[in-house]
């Protein structure tokens, strides 16, 4: 943990931060900004935009969204990417801190600063093209967080892209839209690592090659901690792009090992921690050893030494902060436990699924538990029972009729047999490759919804959205209570 440079911690959560850079006059006012402070409960809305260092400007629909923490975080970063001699960072806030946010709203004022006539009359060839590199799996996420943040219903900000294999399946769908964002000069573009380092490597040489690595004046890593050693594909792809202003995100800095933390801190600022074979000598190797329990006492005192060195070069360039910033900001948490008892068709599909683990289990003589290479797969078919009986696909049915072999399951109903053989391969080995519930071949009606995959993503982002619309009065912030619900199903395998 001192490796990861420490924020300033808030003393309260009616803390405010300033992103001018001039000094508050005597009085307490700053001419600068006008806005004031964060936004707190029982306070109304901030009107005013806020003014940042070197012409930046955050509008009041953002500013008035921002905590003390989201607001230092921006500062930070724009410090960085705004500066006479641009660069990079690392912004290592804790899941949960709002890290999307941050970046919407500094590339927000990113474009906007670039694209202002009084910037453009210095500098006519100026352009403000974003490129967000992020998990394949959070494409259409930061596209909701664009939309949530900036780009709300009826007045578009910015333009904002995504490339991937379902908005762009051809590939020249894929150079039309990348040669779409660099003609804009003012835009975002998301794309995924995979996909971005497939294409790297397809537009080996020529302006294919340069629409990747020189049309972005911002690049932006998602889970950038990612890059975990230089000779990977998504690494060496990277490397080539030529804008300086790089930032990296990352809840979790350091993972495993501080090679793989070097890695990151030489995307955002190459040479700041040295080449990487003198930093694994002279640095990784006596941290490590400091760290061994039997280390020596001379060995710990360099190794903690070394520790705050390491962390005092980093500390411009690595903001890190943690969950225990909210303390200041959340309400207190309330768990509610609630039991439900399982419906009839439930019970009789759970008790069908025991007897026929039953029937197979290799238990040893005289012992209760069951040990037996059938304890997960069997453990995977009761949730699925517990979540709903509807999870069954319809056609198991003609199925499982041919493979109930067991007298005990002959004895059952037949629909709790049918279900249960449908889990099951006839077996018991392992749980039929077409059975996973998010997954089924025809989706089928549920309480008014349709249960085929994708649907239930949506519906799951649906009310996520509205439960923390503003109209509700509630935001990922100040959620204050936590349901956890039990199923009554007596797990006999596990006893």
């Amino acid at each position: 943990m001192l490796l990861l440079p420490q924020g300033e911690t808030q003393t309260g959560a009616r803390q405010c931060a300033v992103l001018s850079s001039s000094k508050r006059s005597k009085n307490g006012d700053d001419k600068n900004n006008a806005g004031g402070g964060v936004a707190d409960k029982g306070e109304g809305e901030i009107k005013a935009e806020r003014k940042l260092t070197n012409d930046g400007v955050i509008p009041h629909f953002l500013a008035s969204q921002l905590k003390p923490h989201q607001v230092e975080g921006i500062e930070f970063m724009w410090k960085h990417v705004a500066s006479g001699n641009p660069g990079g960072c690392i912004l290592a806030h804790s899941m949960g801190l709002g890290k999307s946010l941050q970046v919407c709203t500094l590339i927000h004022a990113f474009c906007k600063r670039q694209m202002a006539p009084k910037f453009r009359k210095d500098d006519p060839d100026s352009s403000a093209r974003v490129m967000l590199v992020v998990p394949s799996s959070l494409l259409d996420n930061w596209m909701s967080e664009f939309k949530k943040w900036v780009n709300k219903a009826g007045k578009p900000e910015i333009k904002v892209m995504i490339l991937s294999p379902h908005t762009t399946p051809s590939q020249d769908s894929k150079l039309r839209l990348l040669r779409e964002w660099d003609a804009n000069r003012e835009g975002v573009l998301i794309i995924g690592y995979e996909t971005f380092s497939t294409l790297s490597k397809k537009y080996k040489v020529g302006w294919k090659k340069d629409l990747l690595n020189k049309s972005a004046d911002l690049i932006v890593l998602d889970e950038g901690h990612r890059i975990k050693s230089s000779k990977s594909n998504i690494a060496v792809a990277l490397a080539e792009v030529k804008t300086k202003r790089r930032i990296i995100l990352t809840g979790t800095p350091l993972q495993n090992n501080l090679e793989e933390y070097w890695e990151m801190v030489n995307f955002v600022k190459p040479k700041l921690m040295w080449t990487k074979k003198h930093f694994r000598e002279n640095w990784d190797g006596p941290i490590k050893l400091a760290m061994l329990s039997d280390a020596e006492d001379w060995e710990v005192r360099r190794g903690k030494r070394m520790m705050f060195r390491l962390t005092k070069r980093l500390a411009p360039y690595v903001q890190r902060k943690d969950e225990s910033i909210l303390a200041a900001l959340l309400p207190p948490k309330e768990e509610l436990v609630v039991y439900i008892r399982s419906s009839d068709e439930q019970l009789a599909l759970y008790n069908a699924l025991m007897a026929h683990h039953s029937s197979i289990c290799e238990r040893a003589n005289g012992e209760q538990a069951c040990k037996c290479k059938h304890l997960l797969p069997f453990h995977a078919a009761s949730q699925k029972i517990v979540n709903h009986p509807d999870a069954l696909h319809p056609n198991w049915v003609a199925w499982a009729k041919k493979v109930a072999h067991d007298e005990k399951l002959a004895a059952t109903n037949a629909s709790a047999r049918a279900a249960a053989g449908g889990l099951l391969s006839p077996d018991g080995s392992n749980i039929c490759s077409q059975t996973p519930a998010t997954t089924l071949a025809q989706p089928q009606e549920c309480g008014g919804e349709y249960v085929d995959g994708t649907p239930i993503v949506r519906i799951q982002k649906k009310l996520m959205t509205e439960m923390q619309s503003p109209a509700k009065g509630v935001s990922a912030c100040n959620m204050p209570c936590v349901c956890v619900v039990f199923f009554e199903l007596p797990f006999a395998w596990l006893k």
